[in-house]
């Protein structure tokens, strides 16, 4: 999916753009099939553009979500920022977050059986965001909700467990 831009373009602000732009994380192969521009090359860029943005005193990062990137807030800036936007998740992201508010503590190898390959990158996210958070338990890591759960959700733990609990009796 070659898209071509104005030469005035410089590549390293076509991969700003797209990683600004795109909702869920874009891996370098991706991002060098939609601007035309060699992997490698837009490796460099990343790694530029996050050396750039760490910097400046900007509320903004390049983060890296396993080996995908996007341009999001930086964690101190949730608290005040969600009060005016909302959450950018996937159904999946969602439903896990549903999944754990339901299975608070239990162990990463269940999300993993349930999620499969998208667990890790699910997990980076939604704990960068503090929705979730994990904790060594024995040999393993359990994952909880996290801070900002309630604050971008407007309902806490227990008003959830109750909803899910009366819907499970209609249903």
């Amino acid at each position: 999916m070659h898209i071509k831009y104005d030469q005035a373009m410089d590549d390293e602000t076509k991969v700003e753009a797209i990683l600004y732009a795109t909702r869920n994380p874009l891996s370098v192969r991706s991002i060098s099939l939609i601007l035309g521009i060699e992997a490698g090359a837009i490796s460099r860029i990343i790694k530029k553009l996050r050396l750039e943005y760490k910097k400046r005193n900007t509320s903004l990062e390049i983060a890296k979500i396993g080996n995908k990137y996007r341009i999001q807030l930086k964690k101190e800036y949730y608290d005040f920022a969600y009060r005016v936007m909302e959450p950018e998740l996937s159904k999946y992201e969602t439903g896990f977050l549903a999944t754990v508010a339901l299975n608070e503590g239990a162990s990463l190898s269940f999300f993993r059986k349930r999620y499969g390959s998208r667990t890790d990158d699910m997990i980076s996210k939604l704990k960068t965001m503090s929705l979730i958070r994990t904790s060594k338990k024995g040999n393993g890591t359990a994952i909880y909700l996290g801070e900002n759960f309630e604050k971008v959700f407007g309902i806490t733990k227990k008003e959830l467990l109750e909803r899910a609990t009366e819907y499970d009796r209609q249903n």
